[in-house]
């Protein structure tokens, strides 16, 4: 479960990423200054997809910390829905990369949501660095050193759905990676459908 930096940062990383791939494989020949702003949308809504998620906290009242809604695929799947049912696909292609990197900014923050708490740590760059392999490994591993899986870190369901409404740690470990990869299949597919044109 990472912070507000580690989500930003990982969604920054990732945009880069998808950017440097784009023109490695020539899928899309960039001109600027056409491109610029969409790719500054682009840009902005990759962080903000990988804020989206955490948007529960603000609706506290509505919703729990970590709430199926937000933490999954559904809103994307919503929108790609909207755009695809708008008048013409052809007239509406540009949004196809937004929401591509809308997207990859949320696969980042489900699949960082399934490492444990980031904890600052002082000390040299070799204490930081073990740390941070330590951190990786914890995630990848499912062991838990530093936080147990419990309480917001796992998935709450409405209670009509589920009756305990909190999924257990094994289903929120799935819960999170499944969708995370749903939104990646979807930032693919669009781009690919922006792509096409």
């Amino acid at each position: 479960m990472a912070n507000r930096t580690w989500h930003i940062n990982f969604s920054l990383i990732a945009f880069g990423a998808t950017m440097a791939l784009l023109v490695y494989i020539k899928s899309y020949t960039f001109v600027y200054p056409r491109d610029y702003s969409w790719l500054t949308l682009a840009f902005l809504l990759s962080v903000f997809g990988a804020q989206f998620p955490d948007l529960d906290l603000i609706w506290g009242k509505l919703f729990a910390h970590r709430d199926w809604f937000f933490h999954s695929a559904f809103p994307s799947l919503l929108m790609m829905g909207l755009v695809y049912l708008s008048r013409t696909v052809a007239q509406t292609h540009i949004v196809y990369p937004l929401l591509a990197f809308f997207n990859i900014g949320m696969f980042t923050h489900l699949i960082l949501d399934y490492f444990p708490t980031w904890k600052e740590k002082s000390g040299n760059d070799l204490d930081q660095i073990m740390y941070a392999a330590d951190w990786v490994a914890t995630g990848i591993t499912g062991e838990e050193i530093t936080q147990k899986m419990s309480g917001t870190y796992l998935i709450h369901l409405p209670r009509f759905f589920w009756k305990d409404k909190t999924i257990s740690k094994f289903w929120t470990r799935i819960y999170l990676f499944s969708n995370g990869f749903v939104l990646l299949g979807l930032a693919i597919l669009q781009l690919y459908l922006f792509n096409s044109f």
